[in-house]
């Protein structure tokens, strides 16, 4: 395995753990700066852990704590944050200026006084309106503490540039691939009746981990019994028994990059229901990739997805989006575009997508999904397990 970052010496002999190049950030950088200006945007401020990530190189699970990137036209950015965050920031990140704040003082308050100090407190700024690093509270004391400024919502800009992944951040997510690939069948392995949801989670990150994988964002999910239809369930120690279907989501992790499948396990039988939603699932799952191509819009191919389920007579178990971009993450590895009906985003080269027909009622899920790259000839399977109902 290629090793997981870059250790760049800094002047004072101290190395930094850079994940990308110092050419990678400068792109995204001239990128993100690109789409200020086409926004007549003075100054950025960069909340979420993933943004921060993408720009800078900080990876840190202290993401619950008031956080921001101050990015203006021109100029080092300057990282916002608790003194707690110094060290591992300048450590991760290419960039340098890193201005901190104690925990017995008020960040919002404080942060203000840090723009008044760059004369960033005027103009017209873009800041996240909407999401969990930054309440509607806090949006609204900013525009009352710096009168001066203008306002604009910039919660889409980063994930929107996000979308379309580089050549290394791909090669991340197909070591993210292997990951999940050797994950789900460790899973599949620990399905046997007496085991419980705990011992099918246990086995997953274990054999995950030990491959090489970071803390996935997102599960392992696994669901036995009754539990199977509920989707998005945690592990809750629930016993396998004979008959069962046991509802699996995993993904692994390559320095926050992610690629997900889902699986499910029928222990004992699959009687002549479990099969036709097998096979539905199958067909929509490669119905959706043969759609997954540049050019496309999302909801055309939400819409061959269904088609396909529908030949079934199965519409009515797919119930959900047909997929969504999957990448980077910290608190969940879905990005920002969904597969559903009516959505007019276009499909471009570079995009990864998780496509999930999965196929549920009160009683049954079947789920048979992949992670894409799109290819200027179409989706390009990442994961690449067998797209099967399992039978043990």
């Amino acid at each position: 395995m290629t090793a997981s970052t870059t250790n760049i010496a800094t002047e004072t002999g101290q190395e930094k753990s850079l994940v990308f190049p110092r050419e990678e950030y400068a792109a995204r950088m001239a990128r993100t700066r690109a789409a200020m200006a086409e926004q007549g945007l003075d100054t950025l401020v960069v909340m979420g852990p993933e943004d921060l990530y993408y720009l800078t190189g900080y990876r840190s699970m202290g993401f619950f704590a008031w956080q921001a990137l101050i990015v203006r036209a021109d100029g080092t950015p300057v990282m916002f944050s608790r003194d707690l965050e110094r060290r591992i920031y300048l450590n991760n990140s290419w960039a340098e200026e890193y201005l901190a704040y104690d925990d017995h003082q008020d960040p919002v308050t404080t942060f203000v006084g840090l723009l008044h100090d760059l004369g960033a407190q005027t103009g017209r700024i873009g800041i996240p309106s909407s999401g969990l690093s930054i309440s509607a509270n806090d949006v609204a004391r900013l525009a009352r503490e710096l009168p001066g400024a203008t306002w604009h919502d910039t919660t889409t800009l980063l994930p929107g540039l996000r979308l379309v992944k580089s050549e290394l951040e791909i090669a991340k997510i197909r070591q993210a691939a292997e990951f999940t690939r050797i994950g789900m069948h460790a899973a599949v392995e620990a399905c046997v009746v007496g085991n419980t949801e705990n011992d099918v989670a246990a086995a997953c990150l274990d054999a995950m981990i030990r491959a090489g994988s970071e803390d996935p964002s997102l599960g392992p999910l696994v669901g036995a019994g009754f539990r199977a239809p509920f989707g998005h369930a945690a592990w809750e120690r629930t016993r396998l028994g004979d008959g069962d279907l046991i509802f699996i989501e995993c993904g692994g992790a390559m320095n926050r990059y992610h690629a997900g499948a889902m699986r499910t396990v029928a222990l004992g039988r699959m009687d002549d229901t479990r099969r036709r939603l097998e096979a539905a699932s199958r067909d929509g799952l490669n119905a959706g990739l043969a759609a997954l191509k540049p050019g496309a819009t999302s909801g055309e191919v939400d819409a061959a997805a269904r088609a396909a389920v529908d030949k079934h007579g199965l519409g009515e178990y797919f119930n959900h989006r047909s997929g969504y971009s999957i990448g980077l993450g910290f608190r969940t590895w879905i990005e920002g575009m969904s597969l559903r009906p009516h959505d007019d985003t276009v499909i471009t080269e570079g995009m990864v997508v998780h496509v999930v027909p999965a196929l549920s009622d009160d009683v049954t899920m079947m789920a048979i999904s992949e992670t894409a790259l799109v290819t200027a000839a179409g989706a390009e399977p990442l994961v690449n397990l067998e797209k099967q109902v399992w039978v043990r």
